[in-house]
């Protein structure tokens, strides 16, 4: 796996073994080139790291901060080693359950930018979106003008939830990332089109 763009555009990045699904390139290289101008500086928060391909990809375009979690260990290890390779300094790794950390985090750590690439709705069920939607809001993970993205499969619907509003929605075959900012009143400005 290669990173599409940035600072380390073109270095090949370590895959863990196992039953991940990597964002594809294509989908991480529409993804940055939505976010262009939002990246750099940023704080990054890359959820369900998997392979931390979004997070390095993050850090390559200029992001000041990148936090990856992901819980699978031999993932993490692998994420870990990448981060070594390429001399990324300006990250940090908890290799904990997305669930644990969004608990566990520290108050007042917001982030610029949220990428969540969870485990495509399966046996268990689990809602992801609305699950992380209601989490982030109700944590002030987001800092106000900040933007919340989930990678799904593109047959998954979204209903709508209170207090979030999605910018912008846009399918890669069976994937589709869906951007969110957090709902403005009334009386303020829209936000900004990517």
């Amino acid at each position: 796996m290669r990173i599409t763009g940035g600072e380390y555009g073109s270095r090949v990045i370590k895959v863990p073994k196992g039953d991940l699904r990597p964002t594809q390139d294509m989908v991480r290289s529409a993804l940055f080139s939505m976010l262009a101008e939002k990246v750099p500086g940023c704080r990054f928060l890359d959820l369900f790291a998997g392979t931390g391909a979004v997070g390095i990809e993050a850090a390559s375009r200029g992001a000041s901060e990148v936090v990856f979690v992901e819980s699978a260990r031999s993932a993490s290890a692998v994420i870990k080693d990448n981060l070594a390779l390429l001399g990324i300094a300006n990250s940090q790794l908890f290799s904990l359950d997305v669930g644990m950390f969004l608990e566990k985090r520290l108050a007042g750590d917001k982030f610029d930018i949220i990428y969540a690439d969870p485990p495509y709705r399966g046996k268990d069920g689990k809602n992801w979106l609305d699950l992380l939607l209601n989490d982030i809001k109700s944590k002030a993970l987001l800092k106000e003008e900040g933007l919340f993205i989930m990678e799904q499969r593109s047959s998954e619907k979204f209903e709508g939830c209170s207090g979030w509003e999605m910018i912008r929605e846009r399918r890669y075959g069976g994937t589709i990332l869906r951007v969110f900012c957090i709902e403005l009143n009334k009386d303020s400005e829209k936000q900004d089109d990517l």
